[in-house]
């Protein structure tokens, strides 16, 4: 089984209710990505149809920190398809409201997706997947993003700050000491 993970742009916001949110860019459609392959390198890109079948048939997706599936962050997630990309608004449990601090503090290295590849193309060097399953969206603090076109951001945020990798360490325990 092949995982891939995918990363792109992330925004916080707190609702009038007290919820903690997250709307994530999980995959912009008008981007191509250029990856390292076993074989060489290649372009890559997902039909938007891929992604409508995947959310259409798994309702168990799940949201994460670096790809590490202690717990999932999600108290409710709507997964969609919009004419740039796909797009996950996520209600955050009550546990990560230090890890939505974090991100709107100091921001995120990238966001990410893990997908298995069900149907791809190739035409030369450009692979395209024509069906997935998605399985988690990941938050990344710790780790590096697959493909550095994206960023993570906050709304009152200007720049994002580099981050000291010890700091994070220390966050990622955090968050799991408060879970």
């Amino acid at each position: 089984m092949e995982k891939q993970y995918n990363q792109n742009k992330l925004e916080v916001r707190e609702l009038e209710n007290g919820k903690l949110q997250l709307e994530i860019l999980v995959n912009d459609f008008r981007e191509s990505r250029m990856l390292q392959g076993k074989n060489g390198k290649f372009i890559e890109n997902i039909k938007p149809e891929a992604f409508k079948k995947a959310i259409g048939s798994n309702a168990n997706i799940e949201l994460y920190v670096d790809h590490e599936n202690y717990v999932n962050l999600a108290d409710n997630m709507m997964l969609e398809v919009r004419e740039d990309g796909l797009y996950a608004i996520v209600d955050l449990i009550p546990q990560a409201r230090s890890l939505y601090n974090t991100i709107k503090e100091k921001g995120a290295n990238g966001i990410s997706f893990g997908f298995e590849c069900l149907k791809d193309v190739w035409n030369g060097c450009k692979r395209t997947i024509e069906e997935l399953k998605l399985f988690e969206i990941s938050i990344l603090m710790s780790k590096s993003p697959a493909y550095w076109g994206g960023y993570a951001e906050a709304r009152s945020m200007i720049e994002i700050p580099q981050y000291d990798l010890c700091e994070m360490r220390k966050k990622r325990l955090e968050l799991y000491k408060s879970i």
